[in-house]
């Protein structure tokens, strides 16, 4: 499940404070790269979203956030807030099953 730049198979990248104040974002984890079929894009993750925080934990680095991940495998699914594209916060859920075979 974890990626090397990333995380349910989306590629992403930390949200530093400076690139947060250049791209008006929320420091976070930038989703850079978002392919179908993988975990995050049916959990509703999509390119340009910032996850802040895993479960109820804030996370400001791709580093905290494969932490809290690796913290919650245990989890059928796990909750994810993130800032979407248009600034608007939105929890989506990333479910650790694999989908049903057609």
């Amino acid at each position: 499940m974890l990626a090397t730049n990333g995380v349910f198979g989306a590629s992403l990248s930390t949200v530093n404070a400076e690139l947060a104040r250049v791209l008006n974002l929320r420091a976070g984890v930038l989703v850079t790269d978002v392919p179908e079929e993988t975990p995050a894009f049916r959990a509703g993750l999509r390119t340009g979203d910032v996850i802040i925080s895993v479960g109820d934990q804030p996370v400001v680095s791709l580093l905290e956030l494969r932490q809290r991940v690796a913290a919650l495998m245990s989890e059928h699914a796990i909750p994810l807030q993130v800032t979407s594209r248009n600034q608007k916060l939105r929890t989506v859920t990333v479910s650790l099953t694999p989908p049903p075979s057609p």
